[in-house]
Protein backbone atom coordinates (compact mmCIF):
# COMPACT_ATOMS: atom_id res chain seq x y z
CA UNK A 1 0.00 0.00 0.00
CA UNK A 2 1.52 3.32 -1.06
CA UNK A 3 1.55 6.22 1.37
CA UNK A 4 2.41 9.90 1.23
CA UNK A 5 5.77 11.09 2.49
CA UNK A 6 4.38 12.10 5.87
CA UNK A 7 3.97 15.34 7.78
CA UNK A 8 7.01 17.32 8.96
CA UNK A 9 7.30 18.55 12.54
CA UNK A 10 9.79 19.95 15.05
CA UNK A 11 10.36 18.98 18.67
CA UNK A 12 12.51 20.60 21.34
CA UNK A 13 14.94 18.15 22.93
CA UNK A 14 14.64 18.37 26.75
CA UNK A 15 17.83 19.53 28.43
CA UNK A 16 19.55 20.41 25.15
CA UNK A 17 17.42 23.37 24.01
CA UNK A 18 17.66 22.45 20.35
CA UNK A 19 14.94 21.72 17.83
CA UNK A 20 15.02 18.48 15.84
CA UNK A 21 13.05 18.15 12.62
CA UNK A 22 11.19 14.93 11.98
CA UNK A 23 8.46 13.42 9.84
CA UNK A 24 5.82 10.78 10.56
CA UNK A 25 3.37 8.67 8.65
CA UNK A 26 0.94 5.96 9.76
CA UNK A 27 -1.04 5.31 12.91
CA UNK A 28 -0.16 1.73 13.82
CA UNK A 29 0.84 0.73 17.35
CA UNK A 30 4.38 -0.34 16.34
CA UNK A 31 6.81 2.58 15.93
CA UNK A 32 9.70 2.21 13.49
CA UNK A 33 12.21 5.05 13.99
CA UNK A 34 14.76 5.73 11.23
CA UNK A 35 18.16 7.28 11.95
CA UNK A 36 20.13 8.36 8.88
CA UNK A 37 23.85 8.34 8.12
CA UNK A 38 26.34 11.19 7.97
CA UNK A 39 25.86 12.04 4.28
CA UNK A 40 22.18 11.27 4.25
CA UNK A 41 18.99 12.72 5.67
CA UNK A 42 15.49 11.89 6.78
CA UNK A 43 14.19 12.62 3.26
CA UNK A 44 15.76 9.34 2.11
CA UNK A 45 13.28 7.52 4.34
CA UNK A 46 10.39 9.89 3.60
CA UNK A 47 10.76 9.43 -0.14
CA UNK A 48 11.80 5.77 -0.34
CA UNK A 49 10.32 4.10 2.75
CA UNK A 50 7.21 5.96 3.89
CA UNK A 51 5.30 4.96 0.74
CA UNK A 52 5.91 1.31 1.67
CA UNK A 53 4.26 1.64 5.09
CA UNK A 54 2.36 -1.55 6.00
CA UNK A 55 -0.70 -1.72 8.21
CA UNK A 56 -0.01 -1.71 11.92
CA UNK A 57 3.05 0.55 11.83
CA UNK A 58 3.93 4.18 12.31
CA UNK A 59 7.16 5.43 10.68
CA UNK A 60 9.22 8.28 12.15
CA UNK A 61 12.34 9.72 10.53
CA UNK A 62 14.39 12.64 11.82
CA UNK A 63 17.48 14.69 11.05
CA UNK A 64 20.43 14.62 13.41
CA UNK A 65 21.35 18.05 14.85
CA UNK A 66 23.43 20.11 12.42
CA UNK A 67 22.31 17.94 9.51
CA UNK A 68 19.29 18.77 7.39
CA UNK A 69 16.73 21.07 8.99
CA UNK A 70 17.58 20.22 12.60
CA UNK A 71 19.27 22.87 14.71
CA UNK A 72 23.06 22.81 15.14
CA UNK A 73 24.23 21.26 18.42
CA UNK A 74 26.62 23.68 20.15
CA UNK A 75 26.41 22.66 23.82
CA UNK A 76 29.26 20.14 23.48
CA UNK A 77 31.46 18.84 20.70
CA UNK A 78 29.27 16.62 18.51
CA UNK A 79 30.01 12.94 19.06
CA UNK A 80 28.36 9.56 18.68
CA UNK A 81 27.76 9.36 22.44
CA UNK A 82 26.29 12.87 22.63
CA UNK A 83 23.97 12.07 19.75
CA UNK A 84 22.97 8.82 21.44
CA UNK A 85 21.78 10.90 24.39
CA UNK A 86 19.89 13.18 21.99
CA UNK A 87 18.27 10.15 20.31
CA UNK A 88 17.10 8.86 23.70
CA UNK A 89 15.66 12.29 24.55
CA UNK A 90 13.99 12.47 21.14
CA UNK A 91 12.18 9.18 21.71
CA UNK A 92 11.12 10.36 25.15
CA UNK A 93 9.90 13.74 23.86
CA UNK A 94 7.68 12.02 21.27
CA UNK A 95 6.34 9.60 23.88
CA UNK A 96 6.91 6.61 21.61
CA UNK A 97 6.43 3.05 22.83
CA UNK A 98 6.81 -0.38 21.18
CA UNK A 99 9.81 0.97 19.27
CA UNK A 100 11.82 -0.78 16.56
CA UNK A 101 14.95 1.12 15.52
CA UNK A 102 16.38 1.27 11.99
CA UNK A 103 19.80 2.91 11.86
CA UNK A 104 21.74 3.46 8.65
CA UNK A 105 25.55 3.82 8.75
CA UNK A 106 26.28 6.49 11.40
CA UNK A 107 22.67 6.25 12.55
CA UNK A 108 23.25 2.58 13.36
CA UNK A 109 26.31 3.49 15.45
CA UNK A 110 24.37 6.14 17.36
CA UNK A 111 21.46 3.80 18.06
CA UNK A 112 23.87 1.03 19.12
CA UNK A 113 25.53 3.40 21.59
CA UNK A 114 22.12 4.42 22.92
CA UNK A 115 21.08 0.79 23.38
CA UNK A 116 24.39 -0.11 25.02
CA UNK A 117 23.92 2.75 27.49
CA UNK A 118 20.43 1.49 28.27
CA UNK A 119 17.05 2.61 26.96
CA UNK A 120 13.59 1.20 27.50
CA UNK A 121 10.74 0.49 25.08
CA UNK A 122 12.98 -0.71 22.20
CA UNK A 123 11.94 -4.16 21.01
CA UNK A 124 14.31 -4.69 18.06
CA UNK A 125 17.14 -3.00 16.15
CA UNK A 126 18.09 -3.14 12.46
CA UNK A 127 21.60 -1.85 11.71
CA UNK A 128 22.24 -1.17 8.02
CA UNK A 129 25.71 -0.38 6.68
CA UNK A 130 27.26 -0.33 10.14
CA UNK A 131 30.54 -2.01 9.21
CA UNK A 132 33.42 -0.67 7.20
CA UNK A 133 36.59 -2.71 7.04
CA UNK A 134 40.02 -1.15 7.53
CA UNK A 135 40.74 -2.08 3.92
CA UNK A 136 37.75 -0.06 2.82
CA UNK A 137 38.87 2.94 4.84
CA UNK A 138 42.28 2.74 3.20
CA UNK A 139 40.59 2.78 -0.18
CA UNK A 140 39.35 6.32 0.47
CA UNK A 141 42.89 7.61 -0.04
CA UNK A 142 43.21 5.63 -3.25
CA UNK A 143 39.91 7.10 -4.39
CA UNK A 144 41.37 10.57 -4.75
CA UNK A 145 44.02 9.24 -7.12
CA UNK A 146 41.42 7.41 -9.19
CA UNK A 147 39.03 10.36 -9.36
CA UNK A 148 40.65 11.97 -12.40
CA UNK A 149 40.32 8.77 -14.43
CA UNK A 150 36.70 8.29 -13.38
CA UNK A 151 35.77 11.89 -14.10
CA UNK A 152 37.31 11.79 -17.57
CA UNK A 153 34.81 9.04 -18.38
CA UNK A 154 31.88 10.72 -16.63
CA UNK A 155 32.06 14.53 -17.09
CA UNK A 156 28.61 15.08 -15.55
CA UNK A 157 29.81 13.40 -12.36
CA UNK A 158 32.86 15.65 -12.29
CA UNK A 159 30.68 18.76 -12.42
CA UNK A 160 28.54 17.71 -9.46
CA UNK A 161 31.60 16.53 -7.54
CA UNK A 162 33.42 19.83 -8.01
CA UNK A 163 30.33 21.83 -7.08
CA UNK A 164 30.05 19.87 -3.84
CA UNK A 165 33.75 20.38 -3.12
CA UNK A 166 33.45 24.13 -3.68
CA UNK A 167 30.55 24.34 -1.24
CA UNK A 168 32.70 22.88 1.50
CA UNK A 169 35.67 25.06 0.70
CA UNK A 170 33.38 28.06 1.12
CA UNK A 171 32.54 26.75 4.58
CA UNK A 172 36.24 26.65 5.46
CA UNK A 173 36.63 22.94 6.04
CA UNK A 174 40.20 21.73 6.50
CA UNK A 175 41.78 20.31 3.35
CA UNK A 176 42.75 16.99 4.92
CA UNK A 177 41.42 13.47 4.50
CA UNK A 178 39.14 13.41 7.52
CA UNK A 179 37.26 16.56 6.65
CA UNK A 180 37.27 16.13 2.89
CA UNK A 181 35.60 12.78 3.52
CA UNK A 182 32.67 14.80 4.76
CA UNK A 183 32.14 16.10 1.25
CA UNK A 184 32.83 13.13 -0.95
CA UNK A 185 35.06 10.45 0.52
CA UNK A 186 32.47 7.79 1.27
CA UNK A 187 31.32 7.93 -2.35
CA UNK A 188 34.41 5.79 -3.02
CA UNK A 189 32.43 2.70 -2.12
CA UNK A 190 29.86 3.53 -4.78
CA UNK A 191 32.52 3.74 -7.46
CA UNK A 192 34.18 0.53 -6.29
CA UNK A 193 30.89 -1.36 -6.19
CA UNK A 194 29.70 -0.02 -9.51
CA UNK A 195 26.64 1.58 -7.94
CA UNK A 196 27.35 4.90 -9.61
CA UNK A 197 27.03 3.42 -13.08
CA UNK A 198 23.67 1.88 -12.22
CA UNK A 199 22.55 4.95 -10.25
CA UNK A 200 24.20 8.10 -11.66
CA UNK A 201 22.21 10.30 -9.27
CA UNK A 202 24.17 9.07 -6.24
CA UNK A 203 26.48 12.09 -6.02
CA UNK A 204 23.55 14.45 -6.56
CA UNK A 205 21.77 12.74 -3.65
CA UNK A 206 24.82 13.13 -1.42
CA UNK A 207 25.17 16.77 -2.43
CA UNK A 208 21.52 17.42 -1.64
CA UNK A 209 21.87 16.06 1.87
CA UNK A 210 25.18 17.69 2.84
CA UNK A 211 25.06 21.04 1.07
CA UNK A 212 23.38 22.78 4.03
CA UNK A 213 25.00 20.74 6.78
CA UNK A 214 27.13 22.35 9.48
CA UNK A 215 30.82 21.68 8.61
CA UNK A 216 31.90 21.53 12.27
CA UNK A 217 29.24 18.90 12.98
CA UNK A 218 30.30 16.72 10.06
CA UNK A 219 33.99 17.02 10.90
CA UNK A 220 33.59 15.98 14.55
CA UNK A 221 31.16 13.17 13.81
CA UNK A 222 33.42 11.81 11.07
CA UNK A 223 36.45 11.83 13.35
CA UNK A 224 34.46 9.92 15.98
CA UNK A 225 32.97 7.55 13.42
CA UNK A 226 36.35 6.61 11.96
CA UNK A 227 37.32 5.22 15.37
CA UNK A 228 34.31 2.91 15.45
CA UNK A 229 33.57 1.54 12.00
CA UNK A 230 36.11 -1.30 11.82
CA UNK A 231 34.92 -2.98 15.05
CA UNK A 232 32.06 -1.33 16.91
CA UNK A 233 33.05 -2.01 20.51
CA UNK A 234 29.61 -1.24 21.94
CA UNK A 235 27.87 -4.15 20.22
CA UNK A 236 28.52 -6.77 22.95
CA UNK A 237 26.63 -4.45 25.32
CA UNK A 238 23.59 -4.18 23.05
CA UNK A 239 21.06 -6.62 24.53
CA UNK A 240 18.34 -5.81 22.01
CA UNK A 241 17.68 -8.36 19.22
CA UNK A 242 19.62 -7.06 16.23
CA UNK A 243 19.54 -7.54 12.46
CA UNK A 244 22.69 -6.54 10.54
CA UNK A 245 21.92 -5.49 6.95
CA UNK A 246 25.02 -5.21 4.78
CA UNK A 247 25.64 -4.81 1.07
CA UNK A 248 27.94 -7.24 -0.73
CA UNK A 249 30.35 -5.71 -3.22
CA UNK A 250 31.08 -7.54 -6.45
CA UNK A 251 32.14 -10.31 -6.68
CA UNK A 252 29.90 -11.08 -3.71
CA UNK A 253 32.17 -10.17 -0.82
CA UNK A 254 30.80 -8.25 2.13
CA UNK A 255 32.58 -5.12 3.32
CA UNK A 256 33.04 -6.91 6.63
CA UNK A 257 32.74 -10.47 7.93
CA UNK A 258 29.43 -9.57 9.47
CA UNK A 259 28.20 -13.16 9.66
CA UNK A 260 31.18 -14.14 11.76
CA UNK A 261 30.79 -11.08 13.95
CA UNK A 262 27.08 -11.76 14.51
CA UNK A 263 27.97 -15.26 15.72
CA UNK A 264 30.58 -13.94 18.14
CA UNK A 265 28.10 -11.49 19.61
CA UNK A 266 25.27 -13.88 20.39
CA UNK A 267 25.60 -13.82 24.20
CA UNK A 268 22.03 -15.03 24.49
CA UNK A 269 20.77 -12.19 22.27
CA UNK A 270 19.24 -12.84 18.86
CA UNK A 271 21.49 -11.64 16.00
CA UNK A 272 20.68 -12.13 12.34
CA UNK A 273 22.28 -11.05 9.07
CA UNK A 274 20.82 -9.91 5.75
CA UNK A 275 23.21 -9.51 2.80
CA UNK A 276 22.00 -7.39 -0.14
CA UNK A 277 23.96 -8.41 -3.27
CA UNK A 278 26.05 -5.88 -5.19
CA UNK A 279 24.93 -2.81 -3.29
CA UNK A 280 27.87 -1.97 -1.05
CA UNK A 281 27.22 0.72 1.55
CA UNK A 282 24.17 2.12 -0.25
CA UNK A 283 21.75 -0.80 -0.07
CA UNK A 284 19.20 1.35 1.80
CA UNK A 285 19.13 3.83 -1.10
CA UNK A 286 18.86 1.50 -4.05
CA UNK A 287 17.11 -1.55 -2.60
CA UNK A 288 14.60 0.09 -0.23
CA UNK A 289 12.02 -2.67 -0.60
CA UNK A 290 14.55 -5.43 0.14
CA UNK A 291 16.09 -3.57 3.07
CA UNK A 292 12.83 -2.40 4.63
CA UNK A 293 10.94 -5.67 4.38
CA UNK A 294 13.94 -7.59 5.74
CA UNK A 295 13.87 -5.28 8.74
CA UNK A 296 10.08 -5.50 9.17
CA UNK A 297 10.17 -9.28 8.94
CA UNK A 298 12.83 -9.37 11.65
CA UNK A 299 10.85 -6.95 13.83
CA UNK A 300 7.74 -9.09 13.43
CA UNK A 301 9.62 -12.29 14.31
CA UNK A 302 11.10 -10.72 17.43
CA UNK A 303 7.78 -9.33 18.57
CA UNK A 304 6.07 -12.72 18.19
CA UNK A 305 8.77 -14.53 20.17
Amino acid sequence: MEKESGQKYEVCIPGEDIFVSYAQVGDGPVNVVFGHGLYDGMDTFRERYFRLLPEGYKFTAFNWPGLGASEVYRKHKPSIRQYADIARSFLTALGLTRICLFGSSMGAHIFAQMLADGVGEVEAFAAQGMFYSSERLAEHSAFFKKAREIFSKHPHVARVFLRLRCEYRKKAMREDVKSVLAAYGLLANAFEAGSLHAHPDLISLAYRHVKDADPRTIRHLMEDLLLRVSMPEVLPYVKTPTLFIEGADPPGRSAFDVRGLAGLLQNGVEREVCIVPEMGHYAHLFRPETVLFSALQFFSTVRRA
